[in-house]
């Protein structure tokens, strides 16, 4: 670009026009352009400077590339909110210096398009509905995003727990009533291990699973009927129904549903 230009040789501006993009086009009087920012336009005075030599025209592109850095930076905000952390890290692939880096990242703050105590709010509240994570699973992700403890743990402060209560009765609530193969035991562990991993606090997922739980004798009977079918072709009297019960034993039914059922169906 600009090959034909020398040392001590210039070239004229001719004219310099606003594009839809935003950017400005400046066409020189051999043909070449060059699109640039308003910001690079009214810096380098060239609304009235009409003639550029080497110098200007090598400082006339590192403006732009460093603009151009700075409306990427802008466009990602724009698309999704992103932390201090998250900005620092795309700055780290782009070709400017660290200071530049660093003006970028000042200006963004004082524009108010990067602030952590609002990404951190933004965050939270996209998570609580739009997701099915508990509070540990939050605060675990904005760590990663390089917000400070303190202030993680601030924000979720603010949260009513009752919040997080009602996410996760709904969740445990659709478990439970789908529930047609497992004992409440074996349940009751499978959902703790489930949501502990979700980032729910343990005794809370005890406590929303006792208030969800209704003793329900069809999962017992179904799992009774399916043994004895598969088992009498094998076994009959005392001996069927000890098999019976070592097998229910096993799937995580109490001694006291076992006998029951037994009673009811023999």
């Amino acid at each position: 670009m600009f090959a034909i230009i020398e040392i001590g040789e210039s070239m004229q501006i001719k004219k310099i026009t606003k594009l839809k993009s935003g950017k400005y086009k400046i066409l020189f009087d051999n043909k070449e352009s060059i699109l640039t920012y308003d910001d690079v336009v009214l810096r380098e005075n060239l609304l009235y400077q009409k003639e550029v030599d080497l110098e200007k025209l090598k400082l006339l592109v590192h403006e732009t590339s460093y603009y151009d850095v700075y409306h990427k930076m802008v466009r990602l905000i724009s698309i999704k909110y992103r932390s201090l952390q998250e900005i620092k890290t795309f700055l780290t692939k782009e070709s400017i210096t660290n200071q530049e880096k660093q003006n970028i990242i000042d200006t963004l703050v004082q524009n108010g398009l990067i602030d952590d105590k609002r990404f951190t709010d933004c965050y939270i509240n996209d998570r609580l509905y739009l997701s099915n994570d508990g509070p540990f699973v939050i605060y675990r992700n904005l760590l990663s995003y390089g917000i400070l403890e303190d202030e993680i743990q601030s924000a979720l402060e603010q949260i009513d727990p009752s919040v997080f209560y009602d996410k996760l009765y709904k969740q445990v609530e659709k478990k439970v009533k789908n529930n047609t193969k497992y004992s409440k035991y074996i349940l009751k562990n499978k959902i703790l291990q489930s949501f502990k991993e979700k980032g729910f606090e343990e005794k809370m997922i005890i406590d929303v699973f006792d208030a969800c739980f209704i003793e329900e004798n069809h999962v017992i009977l179904k799992e009774y009927q399916k043994v004895y079918k598969k088992l009498s072709l094998k076994y009959e009297g005392e001996e069927l129904y000890f098999r019976i019960k070592q097998k229910l034993y096993s799937k995580g039914f109490l001694k006291e549903e076992i006998e029951n059922i037994l009673l009811e169906n023999k």
